[in-house]
């Protein structure tokens, strides 16, 4: 809970240093190398700093950034205005309810961001992404028993995610991928 408590105030008074943090380092092509993001709708679900909705943008058609943190949106408009990007959209929502209609979205991709309310999540990407596309998660938690859970759940027939490895600064993570049928 301290954890919780200190990260939010690192958003809330220095989206720059919580920016700046090495594991926001990890290769984009992770993304990429699943579904490509040309001229495609995106969402990046719990956008933080918008590291992913900005290198998105750099292909994508539109980008939507939902983030919760008022003055991380704040941020990323800044980031995206200075960037010279201007088909990133920062929206308030959580990833349990994010405010854009039923089969919206080509792409819908989480980093470090998932599993607060992880069934309840699972749910509102199936509904936003329309038939074909594709829901990618990099959710930046290491293979150790404590994620076995979250892994557990993605990967079971219910869910149907498929999964790899991938290096981050601190270790091996997990990713996992979906394509709606």
């Amino acid at each position: 809970m301290v954890w919780i408590i200190a990260d939010l105030l690192v958003y809330n008074k220095y989206p720059e240093a919580y920016d700046s943090l090495e594991f926001h380092n990890w290769d984009f092509q992770e993304v990429t190398s699943i579904t490509p993001l040309e001229q495609r709708i995106v969402i990046d679900g719990g956008a933080g700093t918008g590291r992913v909705a900005l290198e998105a943008a750099l292909s994508a058609r539109w980008v939507f950034a939902v983030e919760p943190v008022t003055r991380l949106r704040e941020f990323i408009r800044t980031k995206a205005l200075k960037a010279g990007l201007s088909n990133i959209f920062v929206i308030d929502g959580f990833l349990h309810a994010i405010p854009l209609p039923d089969e919206f979205a080509d792409v819908l991709i989480t980093s470090h961001a998932l599993g607060w309310r992880l069934k309840d999540e699972l749910e509102e990407f199936e509904r936003l992404v329309k038939n074909g596309g594709v829901i990618v998660h990099c959710p930046g938690t290491p293979e150790t028993v404590d994620a076995e859970e979250q892994h557990s759940l993605l990967v079971s027939p219910t869910w149907g995610y498929e999964y790899s490895r991938y290096r981050e600064s601190d270790g091996w993570k997990r990713k996992y991928w979906k394509k709606l049928q």
